[in-house]
């Protein structure tokens, strides 16, 4: 897949290639040609491609969670502390303890972000 969607160059766009995800070069560039300033839509449109492009690669490890883990997820990303969250789903800070541990190995994280990231590419903030 070399391209996702047909870009005109002569209008100042470019193709977006899916070859390496994180590579510097992975760019849509979206010009307005007075300027040279990126647009607003083509970093939304980036930010989508790469969030689907995670979303891919990483289904199997996010459909191994339970609706339970989710609903910690969720909250975790949401910036709550672990007392509050065990407040709002009525069980104990061990449990949420324990569901955040479960987490973090399914999905193979060890930062905030890395939850961040799994939270906005299923949808779950």
């Amino acid at each position: 897949m070399n391209s996702l969607l047909p870009l005109n160059n002569a209008s100042g766009t470019a193709k977006i290639s899916h070859s390496n995800l994180h590579d510097s070069s992975y760019q849509l560039a979206n010009f307005d040609k007075t300027s040279g300033a990126q647009s607003f839509s083509s970093h939304k449109i980036n930010r989508l491609h790469r969030e689907e492009y995670f979303r891919k690669l990483n289904q199997v490890h996010f459909d191994t969670l339970t609706n339970r883990e989710r609903e910690v997820l969720t909250k975790i990303v949401l910036g709550l502390k672990v007392q509050s969250v065990a407040e709002e789903l009525f069980i104990s800070i061990h449990t949420v303890q324990q569901h955040k541990k479960n987490i973090k190995k399914k999905l193979n994280t060890r930062s905030m972000h890395d939850l961040m990231m799994y939270a906005l590419a299923f949808d779950l903030i």
